[in-house]
């Protein structure tokens, strides 16, 4: 026997026990829960109203499936993995053990989520895309198809990651840092500054705050940007000082 947890629209928990899921079909019905067949369902699953489970998935012991979330045909999650309210997991894609999944965040088909990795609110996981075991995915951040993620890296919210782009592991990529597509950044230059911080996002090229421009760009063009984004001159001298290191550490970046 097993024990399942549904709950109802108003936050309520029902615990059933069952050995075959055809048993408790009408509370599942009445729930608006949809159940596809094959589906391997762990002991102490909780499982809130509207979610979907396609056809052939496996949802491991202790894990939670929110609200309205949709788990693809024949996606895998792990043990006690948090699947949050109206969050989408594409089919094949394999949610590591303890990962946690933000609400309405999208994992794409075939993406690998690693062991206790957590993936922002509304953020987007591409095809393909691997994230590695504990890394740090911020709300509403964007990681393109195939892109990789190392172990431990933590990747800022709003950020966009590109396709097939590869960051390393326990790197740190700033909040809405831009790296594109095809970047292989092994290691990583994160600097945070008295007013916003500065990512190197690969291919001589620096991010401050929410704008990401090459090195060379910034010597020719930082002194007004700043002084559009109200920068006092003594920020400015402190932000040319790290953009030598930036300069410094892309001549090392092989």
């Amino acid at each position: 026997m097993k024990t399942i947890l549904l709950k109802n629209t108003i936050g309520e928990v029902v615990s059933l026990r069952y050995a075959n899921l055809s048993e408790i079909t009408p509370q599942l019905t009445e729930l608006g829960i949809t159940v596809g067949i094959d589906v391997s369902i762990g002991n102490q699953v909780s499982i809130g109203y509207g979610a979907n489970i396609g056809c052939g998935a496996n949802i491991g012991c202790g894990a939670n499936i929110g609200n309205r979330a949709n788990i693809g045909y024949e996606a895998s999650i792990g043990y006690e993995a948090n699947i949050g309210d109206g969050a989408n997991i594409g089919y094949e894609a394999n949610i590591g053990d303890r990962a946690n999944i933000g609400y309405e965040a999208n994992i794409g088909t075939r993406a690998k989520i690693g062991y206790e990795a957590n993936i922002g609110y509304e953020a987007s996981i591409g095809y393909e895309a691997n994230i590695g075991d504990g890394a740090n995915i911020g709300y509403e951040a964007n990681i393109g198809t195939r892109a990789k993620i190392g172990d431990g890296a933590n990747i800022g919210y709003e950020a966009n990651i590109g396709d097939r782009a590869n960051i390393g592991y326990e790197a740190n990529i700033g909040d809405r840092a831009i790296i594109w597509a095809d970047v292989q950044l092994p290691r990583s230059l994160y600097i945070t500054g008295s007013r916003h911080a500065l990512t190197y996002t690969g291919n001589a090229t620096v991010s401050i705050g929410c704008c990401n421009l090459t090195l060379q760009e910034w010597e020719n063009q930082g002194g007004a940007v700043a002084e559009a984004h109200g920068y006092t001159p003594d920020q400015i001298i402190e932000y040319r000082k790290y953009l030598r290191i930036a300069r410094i550490f892309a001549g090392n970046d092989k």
